[in-house]
């Protein structure tokens, strides 16, 4: 009951703030609308087309039905729609990093941490290098852009201190919640917390009949997302020469599900494992040395246990690897939850460590330096901080990957094509393309759908857009990867004769294409401004 109790205390209200503001000054400026490690280029697009379909309505990606992601194209679309790209990115990604900041604040009381220490755990989770990098080796994150992921993993932190706490009906729904967001995310979460609790079956199960109400509890939270699911994978496989699986796995998602991709890499996870079983065991050996625990012991011990657990199906995917060469198990993302997991476990109680595992004659001393390190981290992100708020005046720019120039190219293409025009860009480059212009476009590599069918003609587009036959030739040498398929598309698009480029006008409709200037065809040039070229050929 007590833990119910928190949130109307006004010290955690503004601890919550307290720590909002400490990851926003972080991250709510970085990188939006980029194309980098998070996906609002992706998702905000979709959002806006869901809702509002006039919004490029003969755009062959943005034209893909919502499936799991329809409560987030709800919230995130009418957004887009009234306040912009820009406002809804910054807007959004606050209330993810409120709804992150509730389960880190109520996790530190758990784990026992003052304030200046959860902040340094959270500072040394959410990452100094880049902000996406988060998980220990597949690319995960949890706390960044605004997303449907983002949103379900703010209900995620709120659920594992209410889990520790063992207030099950409230875990269930927010876990629901999250599976309705993201199915995967959430599904994993919720497998997660079931072996948790199996695992110490005698003190942790509640009675059958709680525990029935509980499933029924996490079916309703989470329908949003599992009957679109069931319909999604229900779809017959399209007849293909190459598996859908197949396209997902190894040619686009290779950095998050192909640990046979991942070379050196894996002593990262390697170094977290390690530092989290010695916290585990020095914090647990300083309890028996007290010959007594406390609750703020079991608390550690037990999240630690979660981590643990959730790296369950992270092995599994990695003994399935070697087997699965068509990626249809691995398609699951098996390393997706204890990727983070690992990583923020071990951020919070190695932190805990600090603060609790020395003499505590000193501990007016580690929080002086911790406090101090602190002031020196926020003084060096002020001057970042400053930078990406003048930035703003000339949004889009260098954040969004997006140079001088090729702002005067997309701005004079928004301005001088007709609405409903098709232009050839790039499968690789600009993946802003579509944003910039308000132009419909035939694919791009970072835009991938979600349906068996359209994961195919996407396919199928990658292979006219890098002329023809060239991705089947790299996929049948067996030797794929995310960075060798962007080369392979990008050279071929670079290289495709004036004939070609015809040919992909007739077949998708299309009056133009933009290329680099270098890049010379026998067609009208429409506007050039080096090092882009627009041509047309008008029908």
């Amino acid at each position: 009951m007590a833990s119910r109790n928190l949130f109307i205390l006004p010290q955690i209200f503004w601890q919550v703030v307290i720590v909002t503001v400490f990851i926003a000054f972080r991250l709510v400026l970085l990188r939006n609308m980029g194309s980098g490690g998070w996906n609002e280029i992706d998702v905000l697009p979709l959002a806006r087309h869901f809702a509002d379909p006039d919004w490029l309505p003969n755009d062959w990606y943005l034209d893909r039905r919502a499936g799991y992601r329809w409560l987030f194209q709800i919230l995130a679309g009418w957004l887009t729609t009234h306040w912009g790209f820009l406002a809804t990115s910054i807007i959004g990604r606050l209330f993810c990093y409120f709804l992150s900041a509730i389960g880190i604040v109520l996790l530190g009381q758990k784990l026992g941490l003052s304030m200046p220490f959860v902040l340094l755990a959270t500072a040394l989770f959410c990452g100094v290098e880049e902000g996406y990098k988060q998980g220990a080796i597949a690319y995960e994150w949890m706390i960044g852009g605004f997303e449907a992921k983002a949103i379900a993993y703010g209900l995620i932190l709120i659920a594992i201190p209410l889990l520790l706490a063992r207030s099950y009906f409230l875990v269930i729904l927010l876990l629901g919640w999250a599976t309705s967001f993201h199915i995967l995310v959430g599904g994993w979460a919720f497998l997660t917390t079931v072996a948790w609790v199996c695992l110490r079956y005698p003190t942790r199960f509640p009675r059958f009949k709680k525990a029935i109400l509980l499933l029924i509890t996490y079916i309703l939270g989470s329908c949003w997302a599992i009957i679109p699911v069931i319909g999604q994978l229900s779809e017959p496989v399209p007849d293909s020469i190459i598996k859908p699986s197949y396209i997902y796995v190894f040619l686009r998602l290779s950095h998050h599900l192909n640990p046979l991709s991942w070379g050196w890499l894996w002593i990262a996870p390697a170094v977290y494992l390690l530092i989290l079983l010695v916290s585990m065991y020095l914090l647990k050996k300083q309890a028996q040395n007290r010959k007594y625990f406390l609750p703020i012991d079991t608390n550690r011990q037990e999240l630690g246990e979660f981590a643990l657990i959730s790296l369950i199906p992270f092995i599994i995917g990695i003994a399935i690897a070697p087997w699965d060469t068509q990626g249809q198990w691995l398609q699951y993302y098996p390393f997706r939850f204890g990727d983070v997991m690992l990583p923020f476990a071990t951020c919070f109680l190695g932190v805990c460590l600090v603060e609790h595992g020395w003499n505590s004659n000193h501990q007016g001393l580690k929080s002086s330096y911790c406090i101090t390190l602190l002031y020196c981290a926020i003084g060096f992100q002020s001057i970042f901080f400053t930078q990406q708020v003048l930035d703003l005046a000339n949004f889009p720019a260098k954040q969004q990957n997006v140079t001088p120039e090729w702002k005067t190219m997309t701005t004079w293409i928004r301005n001088h094509t007709p609405q409903d025009a098709v232009i050839i860009s790039s499968p690789v480059e600009q993946t802003n393309f579509s944003w910039l212009t308000e132009r419909s476009t035939i694919a791009k590599f970072k835009l991938l759908p979600q349906t068996k069918a359209a994961i195919i003609e996407q396919y199928q587009r990658w292979d006219d857009l890098s002329g023809n036959h060239i991705l089947g030739a790299y996929v049948a040498s067996g030797k794929v990867s995310k960075q060798k398929t962007q080369k392979i598309l990008e050279q071929g698009y670079n290289n495709l004769t004036t004939a070609q480029v015809k040919q992909l006008m007739s077949k998708y409709d299309a009056n133009y294409i933009v290329t680099k200037s270098k890049h010379q065809l026998n067609l009208e040039v429409v506007y050039r401004h080096p090092p882009y070229t627009l041509y047309g050929n008008p029908k």
